[in-house]
């Protein structure tokens, strides 16, 4: 019987967990609780959820568990289907976001709509090749570089930080993302180089004196939304915890 465990360290779809005085027991048993509550969601008929929210969860076990077979590897241990599953799923949340950006930019006549399509090939592309070779560090870091550069980098022919309508915010999950998924040493890395490329692109767009094409409105509520939109995506993943104990996240 497989089960999905929803929880921080338990987003990805396994089988026959046993982590000492905690285990974890599938089938029709239902769960095994030793020390603290363990939330485990069962598959197929093994248990019928009486609840809209238990049924919701249940769906985005299944969802998160075929996530992590993109680019599964049979030798990869649990903390590694984790990685791979998460980082999918964040590069697919930024996709429809991309499109969306380049869709309102391009009509207002701002060319970073055309770096927002660019990023959008790009993340594609490294999760075709990625599906193809397993390649985890590869795909991780065109996902830095891409969603570090390309909004910053943008800004410059718009004149700056507040003609741009602030889509260089959007370069800050390239450090959120090293620190996730690489550590404290590599997230101070990518803040000190998205930092740098912020601040850069803002006073060349300032220095070059360019001259944004999209109306002073238009700047200002894709500021809203850039700070807003950037919010939403910060926080949706914590939605997946929602219905959870404490102890099953500080696991």
């Amino acid at each position: 019987s497989k089960e999905g465990l929803i929880g921080l360290p338990r987003l990805v779809e396994h089988a026959g967990v046993d982590r000492g005085s905690q285990q974890v027991i599938g089938g029709r048993d239902g769960m095994d609780i030793a020390g603290q509550m363990q939330v485990e969601i069962f598959h197929g008929d093994d248990l019928a959820v009486p609840t809209a929210s238990g049924a919701t969860l249940d769906a985005k076990g299944r969802a998160l568990a075929r996530l992590a077979t993109v680019g599964a590897n049979p030798d990869d241990d649990e903390d590694m289907r984790l990685r791979k599953a998460l980082l999918v799923l964040i590069a697919l949340i930024i996709l429809p976001i991309s499109f969306l950006w380049a869709a309102l930019y391009l009509t207002f006549g701002g060319p970073s709509g055309y770096t927002a399509l660019a990023y959008a090939a790009i993340s594609i592309a490294s999760i075709v090749v990625f599906a193809r070779t397993g390649d985890f560090q590869m795909l991780l870091r065109i996902q830095l570089a891409a969603i570090m550069l390309a909004p910053t980098l943008s800004m410059i022919p718009l004149g700056g930080v507040l003609a741009a309508g602030g889509v260089g915010i959007w370069g800050v999950l390239a450090p959120l993302g090293a620190l996730v998924f690489s550590g404290v040493r590599a997230g101070v890395r990518w803040y000190v180089a998205f930092a740098a490329v912020f601040l850069g692109s803002s006073l060349a767009g300032s220095a070059l004196r360019f001259v944004s094409p999209m109306p002073a409105w238009f700047s200002n509520l894709m500021l809203v939304l850039n700070v807003t939109d950037g919010g939403t995506l910060l926080f949706s993943p914590l939605t997946l915890f929602e219905e959870q104990p404490a102890e099953a996240l500080l696991r």
